[in-house]
This record gives C-alpha cells, sequence and structure tokens, in this order.
C-alpha cells in the first residue's frame, strides 16, 4: 500500500492504471461507459463540483480559502481563475463560510479534526485490481476515515438514507475502508446548503459497510472479466419499460390482462 500527503489532485487522476470510487459508478453503469471515460478527456467542473472544492478549502483552512476564493459582486457567478483560485458569486461564498464555521465548531468534529491529514491518496490493491482512493480526512487518534458531503436537503435520518443509496456512498465507504485495514469505522460528514447549515455526523453500520463490500466485490470481478476478454460491454440485455401504475390509474385506464414480452427473455 502506497500513501501519499499533499498529492495534487491532477496527479491523483492521473494513476488510471487504478481502479477509483468514481471509475466504480461508470463501471455500474455498464462497462463500455467505463472505457469511454478512461480515455475521454476530462469534462470541465460542475458548479457543485467547485463549491464542493471550495467548501473543502474552508474546512481545511479557512484562512487559505480566503486566500484563493474571491468574493464577485454577481450573486451567481462560480468559476475557476486562471491562477488555480475560484470566483464565486457573493451568496456561494458567505453561504460556505457559515458552512464551514459551523462544521469547524461542531463539538465531535471539532475533536476528530484536532490532528490528521486531509485530502491523503492511497494505491493499494483489491482482489488482485489496483485500486486508489482520496479520503478527505485520516485523523492521527482516531481509526477512522471522514469523509464530508454537502447536500441540499433537510439532513433527516430518511433524507440522508436516500442520499447514500443514490449517490452509493455506502459503496465507496466499505471500498474506502477495505484498502486500509487499520482503519475500523467510516464516517460521513453532511453539510448541508441551506440554513441554518448545520451539520449532521454518521458512521455507516456494519451491516450497510457489508452490502457496500459485496457491491464493489462485483464491480471488481466485472472489470477482472472485462480486462481478461477485452469486451467491454453496451446496454445489450433487453429491458421491460413500464410507467408507473398509478399514472395510469389517475388516467382512469382500468387495467386489462395482456401479454407481456415478444423478445425473449435475456439469457
Amino acid at each position: 500500500m502506497e500513501i501519499v500527503k499533499n498529492l495534487p489532485f491532477s496527479e491523483y487522476i492521473k494513476r488510471k492504471d487504478h481502479l477509483s470510487n468514481h471509475q466504480l459508478v461508470h463501471l455500474d453503469d455498464c462497462p463500455a461507459t467505463f472505457q469511454y471515460f478512461l480515455t475521454a478527456p476530462l469534462d470541465p467542473p460542475t458548479a457543485d463540483q467547485i463549491e464542493g472544492s471550495c467548501f473543502d478549502i474552508a474546512v481545511f483552512n479557512l484562512d487559505l480559502f480566503k486566500q484563493v476564493v474571491i468574493r464577485d459582486g454577481s450573486r451567481k457567478t462560480i468559476a475557476e481563475t486562471k491562477d488555480k483560485g475560484y470566483l464565486l458569486g457573493w451568496e456561494r461564498y458567505d453561504r460556505l463560510i457559515v458552512m464551514a464555521e459551523n462544521t469547524l465548531n461542531h463539538p465531535q468534529i471539532s475533536k476528530i479534526l484536532a490532528t490528521g491529514n486531509f485530502q491523503v491518496s492511497v494505491f493499494t490493491e483489491l482482489g488482485e485490481v489496483k485500486v486508489k482512493s482520496r479520503p478527505d480526512f485520516l485523523p492521527d487518534h482516531l481509526p477512522i476515515i471522514v469523509d464530508f458531503k454537502t447536500t441540499r436537503v433537510t439532513p433527516s435520518p430518511r433524507n440522508l438514507r436516500n442520499e447514500s443509496a443514490r449517490y452509493k456512498y455506502y459503496r465507496q465507504a466499505a471500498f474506502y475502508l477495505d484498502q486500509q485495514p487499520d482503519r475500523k469505522a467510516f464516517v460521513l460528514v453532511w453539510v448541508p446548503k441551506t440554513a441554518p447549515y448545520l451539520p449532521v455526523v454518521e458512521e455507516v453500520v456494519a451491516d450497510t459497510l457489508q452490502f457496500g463490500r459485496w457491491e464493489y466485490k462485483k464491480l471488481l470481478e466485472l472489470y477482472k472479466d472485462c480486462t481478461k476478454t477485452g469486451i467491454w460491454a453496451g446496454h445489450w440485455q433487453v429491458r421491460r419499460h413500464q410507467i408507473p401504475k398509478c399514472v395510469m390509474l389517475e388516467a382512469g385506464y382500468v387495467e386489462e390482462e395482456v401479454e407481456n414480452g415478444a423478445i425473449p427473455d435475456n439469457e
């Protein structure tokens, strides 16, 4: 296992011989999607990605944030600058300051962030596949991995469960932990983008980690099979398309018995 501190993100993503959690998302879509993004030029960062990067800087070093992020007079401005800084409209800028301050002042988070390293790059192997991860924070005094998630939803337990299911954060948790066996827990720090911007701390429980582990191991096996055969399949399976039955009922349709499917079932 190779652990690298202070590795620029641009250098981290160049290590394409190691499979990342982000690449697992593409592989989960279909192997052809994964192969395409492996060689395709990087898309410019989205507004959410830029805002997320600025939030990371604010949490890691609020003084540095005020140096590299410029507060623009226009409300909706969001862009990267030529000198590797950022330009944010006043609304986003002010919101991120409050979000970062609330995070740093949280009694549990402040203890977790007391000592450790931000955005360490990890390169290792899982299931005979080269993999990599970039945890947001590794405390020196606690055997955990910390990951920050900014979110637009109200941080109720149900909403956060749905967010984790939608974006596969539980799978990321297992994937990251298994790369560092000395780390025993994965902690999500949710920071809402809506007032009053109060963060929530959650530890991913064992059975959820086990499900995430089962998922990523299936994807690693798929990756190995595609690599071995050289076949990166697209969306080849025929799926059944059906609109929600509530739409039919609202239209007044009375359901009848009909035969479904003229194409043979997928083998």
